[in-house]
């Protein structure tokens, strides 16, 4: 049921209006977790600034790994085959399809929450609506982000067990290279090197 100030609305402001509300109150209980609103509002764009340094050093140190490749086509058409078995079968290098396009999809959000977020920390760049729209691409871009990190460590700690310590000492078994990444893994243990 429609309030009296939403039947005075266009269509266009009342879906804004509801899509804030839902975002709004995912994060508030985010808020909550650590320390409430107004302990986030105060480091939130503190914590936004180091994290753009952190994305931009991701990206000089990774991106020449990340560019696609010849296989990567083939690795996605199997991507069902991996997420069933854990495993493409494919010649996979140091990074698969899977890998490089979690990096591009954090790289694109991480953009997307620097240009939105920076209307919400300095109010005089945009208007009330348009700080509105930001605030709501801002909110869903992160709640994308997090999923995808979720998803992340479900995927490094359950689903491919031994993957967590790659992501936090950046070694693994020879054993875990070979048959998930057999092409890096014969690059590293070539003898030519």
């Amino acid at each position: 049921m429609k309030t009296a100030s939403e039947r005075n609305m266009s269509p266009g402001n009342l879906r804004l209006r509801r899509a804030r509300a839902a975002t709004a109150r995912v994060m508030d209980y985010l808020a909550s977790l650590f320390g409430g609103g107004q302990t986030m509002r105060a480091s939130h764009p503190w914590i936004g600034v180091a994290f753009t340094v952190g994305v931009l050093a991701m990206f000089v140190v990774w991106v020449k790994s990340m560019l696609p490749e010849q296989g990567d086509l083939q690795w996605l058409r199997r991507l069902r085959s991996y997420i069933r078995d854990g495993h493409t079968g494919l010649d996979t290098g140091r990074f698969n399809a899977g890998q490089k396009g979690y990096f591009w999809t954090v790289l694109v959000l991480s953009v997307v929450l620097f240009l939105t977020g920076l209307p919400l920390w300095v109010t005089s760049l945009l208007g009330a609506r348009w700080r509105e729209w930001a605030r709501l691409i801002h909110q869903a871009s992160y709640l994308v982000m997090l999923a995808g990190f979720i998803i992340r460590v479900y995927m490094s700690t359950v689903f491919l067990p031994g993957t967590m310590s790659s992501m936090t000492t950046g070694k693994v078994t020879r054993r875990w290279a070979a048959w998930h990444h057999p092409r890096w893994y014969r690059q590293e243990t070539s003898e030519d090197k």
